[in-house]
């Protein structure tokens, strides 16, 4: 069967099967399948890597409908990308996976590797791919390059698009590693782990840092449409962006995440992290910094949920430490719990902390076990001629309008529109009335980050 050409200057790879791969000439005749000293090979795709890799020009890598949901398990190599480079599966109609063949273990066997390098100055693009059970992780505490990237370990340009990386081990970026450039655009990180030996995915809390949970940012990143899920790591369960740039999040989920400084986002000094529509629900820190670590970044919100998140120590739902600043519009912070202060949040002495339109509440702290209100520890600023909703600051000062107060009568966090869980105001809510009379010029709404959910009854605790 002939398959058309890329149009130039690009040149196709089109894989048939996972053992035979295609390198198309100009004239559209079919090139080598293999070189001869790889014939004992399993796979094809890392032969297309490679030979992509020889050839001047942007490459394309894509696949034959019979590879639809297949399962390409590399044989303990990973694939080199030195050149401009797409592989993509768009056009199947089941994503196919590629697997660096771990197992469950988190042993480093010689058949297990990460799945894609990047070195620089080279551009990897990704589409419509799996990739799973990536893994560079020993029964040591191993430290250098060889360590970082459980799929992905990139110094050069790397962009995925309606991928899923999951089950991924490294000490640091247990699914992807990147020190350039990243863009991530509809793409889910599942159950990756950052680990610095064998059985610290059951203890985050270990001596030798492992950083970066789904995704270890060095350089300017950008995730659009994302959900990070269930990943752990000491620092940064979902995501650690440092040690400078940008971070900047738009409609994404990150839940369920897990580390010892931050669960669900660690921030390095000096960097600069933007979210709009986002939401962090659930995550666990077994110190500070439930939902954030904010550490002296300069970190912007903007109609976000950080809700139902915990730590052991401070700030369950975001912890800001100085000289950081953190600027918060029409943002949720509820439900989020600590052992010892800043239930919600928790701003350092020297930081500069802005809410405005903004509802914090039924956030606590249990010192000593014992119960009480915490929506924010510190000093913090509502901007002048605006309105947010605050039902306790136990400690700290306020500049600026008081806040609306009381129960805000809120529901549990639950799918009330966007991509992950947010929190809505129940039927009765004071929040929804008081905010209504207080900014009736306000546009669109005045708790843009809450939604009422179908039943007043659903979710009330």
């Amino acid at each position: 069967m002939r398959v058309p050409v890329l149009v130039a200057p690009g040149i196709v790879i089109r894989c048939f099967s996972k053992s035979t791969c295609c390198h198309f000439r100009d004239n559209g005749s079919c090139g080598i399948r293999r070189p001869a000293n790889r014939a004992n090979t399993k796979i094809a795709l890392p032969w297309a890597v490679a030979n992509a890799n020889t050839v001047p020009g942007p490459q394309t890598i894509t696949f034959a409908p019979a590879l639809a949901g297949a399962t390409i398990t590399l044989e303990g190599t990973h694939m080199e990308v030195s050149t401009v480079l797409t592989v993509d599966g768009s056009a199947l109609a089941t994503k196919v996976s590629v697997s660096g063949n771990a197992d469950a273990n988190a042993l480093l066997d010689d058949d297990e590797s990460r799945i894609f390098d990047v070195t620089a100055p080279a551009d990897l693009t990704l589409r419509g791919l799996i990739l799973r059970d990536g893994q560079r992780v020993n029964t040591d505490e191993t430290v250098g390059p060889i360590s970082w990237g459980g799929a992905i370990r990139s110094a050069g340009t790397l962009a995925l698009e309606d991928c899923e990386v999951r089950n991924c081990r490294a000490r640091f970026g247990g699914g992807i590693y990147s020190t350039g450039p990243l863009t991530m655009i509809n793409v889910q990180v599942l159950n990756c782990f950052a680990q610095a030996k064998v059985g610290d995915e059951e203890n985050p809390n270990a001596s030798v840092e492992a950083n970066g949970g789904a995704v270890y940012s060095a350089g300017p990143t950008t995730l659009t449409n994302c959900r990070l899920e269930s990943n752990s790591a000491t620092y940064g369960g979902g995501i650690w962006k440092g040690p400078t740039g940008t971070l900047s999040l738009t409609n994404c989920s990150v839940s369920s995440n897990t580390g010892l400084f931050g669960g669900g986002l660690w921030c390095e000094p000096s960097t600069i992290i933007t979210a709009a529509r986002c939401s962090f629900v659930a995550n666990q820190a077994l110190t500070s910094g439930g939902g954030i670590y904010s550490d002296a970044a300069d970190l912007t919100l903007t109609q976000c949920t950080i809700a139902g998140n915990s730590a052991a120590s401070i700030g369950g739902g975001l912890y800001v430490v100085q000289p950081g600043t953190s600027d918060l519009t029409h943002v949720t912070v509820a439900r989020n719990t600590a052992g010892v202060n800043g239930g919600g949040i928790f701003s350092d002495i020297g930081t500069t902390l802005t809410v405005r339109l903004s509802l914090l509440g039924n956030n606590t702290r249990s010192p000593g076990g014992v119960t009480s209100n915490d929506d924010i520890v510190g000093n913090w600023t509502a901007p002048s001629g605006t309105v947010n909703f605050v039902r306790a600051h136990p400690l700290g000062t306020r500049t600026g309008p008081a806040p609306l107060s009381g129960d805000p009568v809120i529901s549990l966090p639950g799918a009330y529109g966007g991509l992950g869980r947010t929190v809505a105001l129940l039927s009765g809510s004071p929040a929804e009335s008081k905010a209504a009379s207080a900014m009736a010029k306000t546009s669109p709404s005045a708790w843009l980050s809450n939604r009422r959910p179908p039943s007043p009854a659903r979710n009330r605790p």
